[in-house]
C-alpha cells in the first residue's frame, strides 16, 4: 500500500526532472538566440554549446528504444528494482550523448573538474555542474537553492555548516558550496593508448553524521561504544585535490555560480580568463572557488569514542582493509570517515555508498571477529616500517598517509577484537533537535553535566535519547545511559509549567517504567536545590548501582 501510495509524486518527480533538462536547454538556445536577434556575434565557444544543445534536443526526441516512456522510466529509476538509478548523480555530454552513473558519494570523487573521465572510447572532462537537472529530490534547481555557506575546521578535519549548526566561538576558513546532483561532460579526445599516463588525482573529502536515521542496534566493544544506524542521513565536503595544500589553490574549484560552469584548480592562467569571461556574459564576481557536496541516506555503523584522531583514523582503515579480504569486498563497497565532535573525542564511520545497501555493513557487525583478525594478520605480517600499499595505503586516503601506523593499528584491532553483541535497539530520530532548538532549557542541561562531574557520576551516553514506546509513541530525554535503561528529563518550566504538559508527562513516564524504563526527573529550578538535586542523585546512584556515590 505504501508503494502505491508513492507511485502518483514519485512519477511527478521524475517528470519534473526531465521537464527541467529539456527546459534547460531550451533556455539555453534562447539565450543565443536572443544575443542573435541583437545583431550581437556569437563567440566559438558559444555557437558550440548552442549545437550541443540542440543535438541533445534531438537526442531526448529520437523514436529509439531508450526513449520509450517506460525505458526512460526505467532507467531512470521510478520502477521497483531499478533502485541503483534513484539515488544516482548523472554526468551527461550532449555530443556524443552519453550519459554516466554513479552513486553520489562515488560521483563527489569522479565527476569533478580536477580529473578525466574516461568512457565509450573517449576522454571526457567537467565542464558544467548542472543547476537545471540538479538531481532527483530538487524543486528548484537554481544555484542559489543549492548553495550552502559553510566553514572549514582545518584543527579538527570538520566542516560546518553556518545555517544550521552552532558555530559560535568556531574559528576556520569560510567557504561556499554547491550540491553535486548532475555534471555536464565536453569530449576533449578519443582515448590514447599512447599516453602514458591519465589524469586522475585523489581528492579531499570530509564528511558528517546529520543527525538523523530510522533506528538502528547499538552494543559496546571493550572501551568504545558500537552503533548500526540504519538509513542515516550522511554529507560528504569535497574541498579539492588531496594535493591542493602543497599546490596553493584554495578550498574547491573555479565555478560560476550563475551558469555552473567550472574549470579545474590546476588551469593556471586560464582560470583569470575564465573569470574574466563570465565577468562579462554571466555577471560581474560571478565566478568564486567553491566546494561541491552530496547529502546522502546510507545505513551507517558508528565506533568510538576514541581519544586520539591518529587512532580512529588507523582503526577505520585497517578494519577497512581486513574487511574487503574477509568479506571478499570492492574496494568502494564501503567506505568511511573520522568524525570529531565537540567534545573532543573521535568517532569512526563506516558506511555502504550503494543505493538500496549492499548489505556488507550488517556483514560487517555479523563477522567483525573474523574482520579484525584477518586485518591483523594483514598488519603484522608486512615488512613495511609504518604503512605501505600492501597494509594500509589507499590511492583514496591520501589526507590520511601522514598518520597511518601498522603496528598502532594491530594493537587498536587486538583490543577490540570481541563479538558485537546488541545491547539495546536505537528508536528512529527523523528530526533530532540540533542545538538552539532548547535554548531555555540548555543552560540548565549543561548545569546539570557540571554537577554529575562534580560528583564524579559517570556522563550520560547520549543526550537528546529518542525512546519509541511500545503504542509507537515518541518521547525524547535530555540524558540517557541506554545500556542501563536510564533516562532523566530537566523539565523547564516555559513549556512544563502548564497542567496539560505536566498531566502528559506523567502519562508518559508511567508508559516508560511499564517498559522498564528508569526514569529521573526534575525540573530546572530543582538544579539550584542542594536538597533536590541530592535526592535527584541518590535516584541516579541506585539506579547505576553505584554505592559509593551515594552520600552519608
Amino acid at each position: 500500500a505504501a508503494m502505491i501510495g508513492e507511485m502518483s509524486p514519485e512519477l511527478e518527480r521524475h517528470v519534473r526532472v526531465l521537464f527541467q533538462q529539456v527546459d534547460g536547454y531550451l533556455g539555453r538556445i534562447e539565450v543565443f538566440a536572443d544575443k542573435q536577434r541583437r545583431r550581437q556575434q556569437l563567440a566559438r565557444e558559444e555557437k558550440q554549446e548552442r549545437r550541443k544543445c540542440e543535438y541533445a534536443l534531438g537526442v531526448l526526441a529520437n523514436e529509439d528504444q531508450d526513449r520509450y516512456t517506460l525505458s526512460y522510466l526505467s532507467n531512470d529509476g521510478y520502477f521497483p528494482g531499478y533502485a541503483l538509478t534513484r539515488d544516482a548523480c548523472i554526468a551527461r555530454c550532449l555530443q556524443p550523448y552519453i550519459e554516466l552513473q554513479r552513486a553520489e558519494p562515488v560521483a563527489l570523487r569522479e565527476f569533478t573538474p580536477a580529473n578525466w573521465i574516461y568512457a565509450a572510447g573517449n576522454e571526457f572532462a567537467v565542464a558544467r555542474v548542472d543547476f537545471f537537472s540538479m538531481g532527483s529530490s530538487s524543486h528548484d534547481a537554481s544555484s542559489e537553492v543549492q548553495r550552502r555557506d559553510m566553514l572549514y575546521d582545518a584543527e579538527h578535519e570538520r566542516v560546518i555548516d553556518v545555517a544550521t549548526d552552532d558555530h559560535a566561538g568556531r574559528e576556520g576558513e569560510k567557504f561556499v558550496s554547491f550540491r553535486l546532483g548532475g555534471v555536464e561532460l565536453r569530449q576533449r579526445q578519443h582515448i590514447d593508448d599512447s599516453r602514458e599516463r591519465r589524469e586522475y588525482g585523489a581528492q579531499d573529502i570530509v564528511g558528517a553524521f546529520l543527525g538523523t536515521h530510522h533506528g538502528g542496534e547499538a552494543g559496546e566493544l571493550g572501551d568504545i561504544k558500537w552503533h548500526l544506524y540504519h538509513n542515516a542521513d550522511l554529507r560528504l565536503v569535497n574541498l579539492g585535490p588531496a594535493s591542493r595544500g602543497r599546490e596553493g589553490p584554495g578550498i574547491g574549484i573555479p565555478l560560476c555560480s550563475l551558469c555552473g560552469a567550472v574549470r579545474s584548480p590546476h588551469a593556471g592562467a586560464e582560470i583569470d580568463l575564465f573569470r574574466e569571461g563570465h565577468d562579462e556574459s554571466c555577471a560581474t564576481g560571478s565566478v568564486l572557488w567553491a566546494a561541491l557536496h552530496v547529502d546522502f541516506r546510507s545505513d551507517l555503523m558508528e565506533l568510538g569514542p576514541l581519544a586520539e584522531r591518529a587512532d580512529a583514523v588507523n582503526l577505520m582503515e585497517a578494519m577497512l582493509a581486513g574487511a574487503r579480504e574477509f568479506l571478499d569486498m570492492g574496494e568502494s563497497d564501503l567506505e568511511g570517515f573520522v568524525e570529531e565532535r565537540d567534545d573532543g573525542q573521535t568517532w569512526v564511520l563506516v558506511y555502504d555508498p550503494m543505493p538500496g545497501g549492499s548489505g556488507f555493513l550488517q556483514q560487517l557487525r555479523e563477522h567483525w571477529q573474523g574482520v579484525c583478525a584477518k586485518a591483523e594478520d594483514i598488519m603484522s605480517t608486512c615488512d613495511c616500517d609504518e604503512a605501505c600499499y600492501a597494509c594500509l595505503l589507499t590511492f583514496w586516503n591520501q589526507r590520511h598517509h601522514a598518520v597511518l601506523n601498522r603496528h598502532r593499528a594491530a594493537e587498536l584491532l587486538g583490543l577490540h577484537n570481541q563479538p558485537m553483541i546488541v545491547g539495546h535497539s536505537i528508536p528512529p530520530n527523523t528530526g533530532k533537535p540540533r542545538k538552539g532548538d532548547k535554548e531555555p532549557d540548555s543552560p540548565a542541561e549543561d548545569r546539570f553535566l557540571e554537577v554529575l562531574e562534580e560528583r564524579n557520576f559517570p556522563m550520560p551516553e547520549e543526550r537528546q535519547y529518542v525512546v519509541q514506546m511500545g503504542d509507537s509513541s515518541i518521547t525524547a530525554a535530555d540524558f540517557a545511559y541506554p545500556v542501563r535503561r536510564i533516562l532523566i528529563y530537566i523539565d523547564g518550566m516555559t513549556w512544563h509549567g502548564s497542567t496539560d504538559v505536566q498531566r502528559s508527562d506523567r502519562i508518559t513516564r508511567l508508559k516508560l517504567r511499564n517498559e522498564n524504563w528508569k526514569v529521573v526527573a526534575m525540573t530546572a529550578q530543582d538544579l539550584h536545590d542542594t536538597a533536590a538535586i541530592n535526592r535527584v542523585l541518590e535516584e541516579l546512584a541506585v539506579y547505576l548501582e553505584r554505592d559509593e556515590l551515594l552520600q552519608d
